[in-house]
């Protein structure tokens, strides 16, 4: 008993709203950790199915659990509202549908004592709808880079310094609360993301990215150009312009737009990442395919600025080079079918 009251105390927060199907699963992953010394904090946010039930059930069996009640004000109030209640030295955060490896909690402790950092994240294994995984930077510097274009630390994997996040909780008038939180922490404390899965993060059509797609993406557009001139002051209309259309995954205006788009994919590769190399080259020739109406001068582009990328090269570019000449538009019908024909062959 000694050697678990002397062990950190984790406080798991969990936000709910109407997630009866998965909850369950979720609270039985942090009952599986096998790091022992945790609480667990569900913030039911007014939920109308049975999911404050749920919860409470699961308190009433261990103690160790904490069911909180709250009038529906959104998941970041939610997510104070735990922090408010949390007791722990650390907390980790995990929604209501996800899943939490076993390990999760250990390997995550000792990653920060060992790297020295505030923040943690890791990898995760995608289910549900989807079934494949998804990558996020290990360093702090290259998770900067990664977040001008998403969320390079996903929010139910993350363990972090309790004092830190309280001192900086989550902003209740926006949609992407935890991207909002990752770009102001970013800037006061070292993040880092595990190179290995512990996370089962579950995709389905009823979830928040879903259901809110735009207000999303909106954020996404608003936070990423604010962080983009807080990396670099300097940067001109031009540079700003050609970051928000990468950014937003829109067509060129022209082909010195996209020659801008691909010089700024160039420099944002410079690292000793290989993955993040890699995802800036997949950019690059992304950017390029949605440009093709231009005509063959982007393909001519292309061929110029990937070896720049010292990362792998995609062999077969016949695609790109048949919707150059057609200079077919990212919204035709044929651009779709060759898009899904490179998709079966090559797996790109």
């Amino acid at each position: 008993m000694s050697q678990v009251i002397n062990l950190p105390l984790i406080s798991v927060i969990m936000p709910v709203y109407n997630t009866e199907m998965f909850l369950g699963q979720a609270i039985q992953s942090i009952q599986a950790q096998t790091y022992p010394n945790w609480e667990l904090i569900i913030v039911d946010d007014g939920s109308t199915d049975s999911s404050a039930a749920i919860a409470a059930e699961f308190a009433r069996q261990d103690p160790r659990i904490q069911s909180v009640l709250a009038p529906h004000g959104g998941r970041s109030r939610a997510r104070n509202i735990g922090l408010q209640a949390a007791h722990g030295e650390y907390i980790a955060w995990q929604d209501a549908d996800d899943e939490s490896l076993p390990e999760r909690l250990s390997i995550q402790l000792e990653w920060i004592k060992a790297k020295g950092v505030a923040v943690c994240g890791s990898c995760v294994k995608l289910t549900g709808s989807a079934s494949n995984l998804w990558w996020f930077p290990e360093t702090h510097d290259s998770i900067r880079t990664e977040l001008l274009f998403r969320s390079a630390l996903l929010q139910s994997t993350v363990l972090m310094n309790a004092d830190l996040a309280r001192s900086q909780v989550y902003l209740e008038n926006t949609t992407f609360e935890d991207y909002e939180m990752w770009l102001r922490l970013s800037q006061v404390c070292q993040m880092s993301n595990i190179p290995q899965i512990l996370v089962k993060y579950r995709t389905h059509q009823k979830q928040s990215t879903v259901v809110e797609g735009k207000e999303f993406h909106a954020d996404l557009l608003k936070y990423s150009q604010q962080h983009f001139l807080n990396l670099f002051p300097a940067a001109s209309a031009e540079d700003c312009l050609a970051m928000a259309g990468l950014v937003a995954r829109q067509p060129a205006q022209s082909l010195q737009n996209l020659e801008r788009k691909g010089q700024w994919l160039v420099r944002l590769s410079q690292s000793p990442d290989n993955l993040l190399r890699q995802y800036m080259a997949n950019r690059w020739l992304a950017a390029c395919h949605r440009s093709a109406n231009l005509g063959l001068g982007v393909f001519q582009l292309y061929k110029a600025i990937a070896p720049r990328f010292s990362a792998q090269t995609v062999p077969h570019t016949w695609d790109l080079w048949v919707k150059c000449v057609l200079r077919l538009s990212n919204k035709s019908a044929l651009y779709r079918l060759l898009a899904q024909i490179r998709h079966k062959t090559f797996k790109i």
